[in-house]
């Protein structure tokens, strides 16, 4: 009897352990099954601009951004409280790389066991004092490093872009690449884009989007021009800063809006389909724009991204500047949700200390 008790005990224990497991596993791979929850403080400790986060496959959160005068730096987390800088993983600038200077907007994203680093700097085959291109470099590393893909920029539309962003589309397996067209520029009349731009000179920037060779060795077809700046708008900044991502059936485009130097900058949002448009904005814009005039700290926000965390939770991860250090980017992290007709909401900007959660 004493035996048959035993055995029926160590079998509820058995099918429980079972359970447990089965239900983590419903959740994917990477739960634990116990929520992994952090205090922050907005703005988080590096000092970079245009802040981009990875979730790499070691499990570890890699902080990417516009930063050395030559290149990128990283910073690495497991929990959100201690960062580690692990130095410079991508340098540019030498005399047998195609770009010169002024590295900006960093986006690194993992595929096949490769990283992949897309950024934007001035290209030195140009003869304007501006001539920006977008490059992509790759490593076996998170933390490099890092070297060119090609020796050359992606493509070249003939004109000044800066602000990659690559999408990656799971359905169709294509990638598509977000840039911002540089405004106050000439603009060749042959870089015309599918008769829509025929103004002599352009003013404020434009976004656009184009789809990606699979070995991102140049793009398939024309890009296309998704969102242009108003009458106002057109000598205040434009559009900028692009950041891609899907949930369901809606692709969502953010975006900063405006001069990065003026408080009227802010982020932005519209909403597609399809990768290649056409992109609604939503009706609740500004998605993000600072509090300084309602008696909060921050001054400034703009040129932001999304990141989904394994357990659901959403976070957007911006530059953001304080009162009381307005000439420095800082990186801000808050709360995003996705609510009633897909429309975004951030709580945000926020400055002091609150609770994620990263699992």
């Amino acid at each position: 009897m004493v035996k048959a008790v035993r055995f029926n005990i160590m079998l509820i224990l058995a099918l429980n352990v079972m359970a447990m497991m089965t239900s983590c596993g419903a959740k994917g791979k990477d739960c634990d099954c116990a929520k992994k929850v952090a205090a922050i403080t907005n703005p988080l400790p590096m000092k970079i601009g245009d802040p981009y986060l990875m979730r790499a496959k070691d499990g570890n959160f890699y902080m990417y951004g516009t930063s050395p005068a030559d290149g990128f730096e990283v910073y690495m987390t497991n929990d959100f409280v201690k960062w580690q800088d692990c130095g410079q993983v991508y340098n540019g600038g030498g005399s047998d790389q195609w770009n010169s200077n002024r590295f900006w907007s960093p986006e690194v994203f993992e595929r096949n066991g490769k990283y992949y680093l897309f950024y934007s700097a001035n290209d030195k085959s140009g003869s304007r004092g501006e001539n920006y291109k977008v490059g992509v470099a790759v490593s076996l590393s998170p933390i490099g490093p890092f070297s060119d893909l090609y020796n050359r920029p992606i493509f070249d539309p003939g004109y000044s872009i800066i602000d990659a962003n690559v999408y990656f589309d799971d359905t169709s397996g294509k990638a598509y690449l977000y840039y911002t067209r540089c405004g106050n520029v000439k603009v060749p009349q042959e870089s015309k884009m599918e008769g829509r731009d025929n103004r002599p000179d352009e003013s404020g920037s434009l976004i656009c989007v184009v789809e990606l060779k699979s070995d991102f060795s140049g793009v398939i077809g024309k890009p296309r021009t998704l969102l242009e700046p108003t009458a106002s708008m057109r000598y205040d900044g434009g559009y900028g800063g692009t950041h891609v991502f899907k949930d369901g059936n809606v692709i969502y485009m953010t975006y900063s809006e405006r001069m990065d130097s003026e408080q009227s900058y802010n982020m932005g949002y519209a909403m597609s389909a399809n990768p290649l448009g056409p992109f609604r904005k939503a009706g609740n814009n500004p998605l993000l724009q600072e509090n300084q005039s309602r008696g909060g700290m921050v001054s400034t926000v703009g040129h932001g991204m999304v990141i989904a965390m394994p357990g659901g939770d959403m976070y957007c991860v911006y530059s953001g500047r304080i009162t009381k250090s307005s000439r420095d980017w800082g990186v801000m992290m808050d709360r995003l949700a996705i609510g009633k007709d897909n429309l975004l909401t951030i709580d945000g900007p926020t400055v002091g200390t609150q609770k994620i959660t990263y699992n």
